[in-house]
């Protein structure tokens, strides 16, 4: 079964994450997005989104846990490598964020330019604190540029997560709309006034935008910091964490 639905209309690519209820990432859906980007670099503007419930809920712990380092180190650092492509992905990208967007979930969704989000009983933030693991530190750099220094240090330290106002007023989110299908029709409105500009002037300033973060990343240790998530994720009493927090999936 296919985990993805993409769909163009015009010049606009939607792909609509399709993994079961909570979209939870792994291998399979990390190959799979990979594969929908490929098929996306000719389009004027890109739409990623979920379902009513959850956008994705991070992770697939209940599949990762049975994964020794050997084996986890591979995914995860294709994971980040995804993440680090969607965020300078040469196109512009809107993430409608329809349901629950936390952990990995809220790290794809902070990887698109502009994020439009339903009203509701929603919640969008990464809170890998709780569970005893640093947040990636791409994700960490993505969440000061769009909240600010002292509103990314409060929200990481605390691993909070956030309504859809609370995420607008923090400015993790672009907009609120009040159902699902109005966040999905707003970020086709988005991106198709986006397609309808000249896509190689697009390609430069969103360049330009990404140019420090991707900068300071490497500087920050680049893939050996990511690497290094790893020792905190098999640590015994995060592994403990992480099999109670499973039980939820």
């Amino acid at each position: 079964m296919s985990m993805l639905e993409i769909q163009r209309r015009g010049d606009v690519a939607a792909i609509r994450l399709a993994h079961g209820t909570v979209n939870a990432i792994g291998p399979a859906l990390v190959e799979a997005l990979e594969q929908a980007l490929d098929g996306c670099v000719d389009a004027g503007a890109v739409i990623l989104a979920g379902n009513e419930k959850f956008f994705s809920i991070g992770l697939a712990l209940p599949e990762l846990l049975g994964l020794g380092r050997a084996e986890m180190e591979p995914f995860w650092m294709r994971f980040c490598a995804l993440v680090r492509r969607l965020y300078a992905f040469p196109r512009p990208t809107v993430c409608a964020v329809t349901g629950h967007a936390t952990a990995g979930g809220a790290v794809l969704a902070l990887a698109c330019d502009f994020r439009v989000m339903a009203a509701g009983r929603r919640l969008i933030g990464l809170n890998e604190v709780r569970l005893g693991l640093p947040v990636p530190l791409l994700a960490d750099l993505v969440l000061r540029q769009v909240a600010g220094d002292r509103r990314a240090t409060e929200l990481l330290y605390h691993g909070e997560f956030l309504t859809p106002e609370a995420a607008r007023a923090a400015g993790i989110v672009d907009e609120v709309v009040p159902e699902v299908e109005g966040a999905v029709a707003r970020a086709h409105q988005r991106a198709e006034a986006l397609a309808a500009l000249p896509a190689a002037a697009l390609a430069q300033l969103k360049a330009q935008r990404t140019a420090g973060v991707l900068a300071a990343y490497e500087a920050g240790g680049g893939a050996e910091a990511d690497r290094a998530f790893l020792d905190f994720w098999f640590e015994p009493a995060v592994q403990a964490r992480l099999a109670e927090a499973a039980q939820r999936f």
